[in-house]
């Protein structure tokens, strides 16, 4: 009876184990996902203030101010 114990102790902690591998790897993809989110919001953002400098240099150009 204490060797099954045992056993089944070993692997419950072996279950364990792979479980918080698995959350860790789950976890290393929720950040990528996130820094990836980020990038695609930043994006669009930088592009805009691209098009705002282009545009502005523009007007500066065009009515020369």
């Amino acid at each position: 009876m204490a060797l099954e114990l045992a056993e089944e102790a070993k692997q419950g902690n072996e279950a364990i184990q792979n479980a918080i591998q698995q959350l860790n790897v789950i976890n290393q993809s929720v950040a990528s996902s996130s820094l990836l989110a980020n990038q695609l919001n930043e994006r669009p953002k930088e592009i805009a203030s691209s098009k705002l400098a282009e545009d502005l240099q523009e007007v500066v150009h065009k009515y020369k101010i």
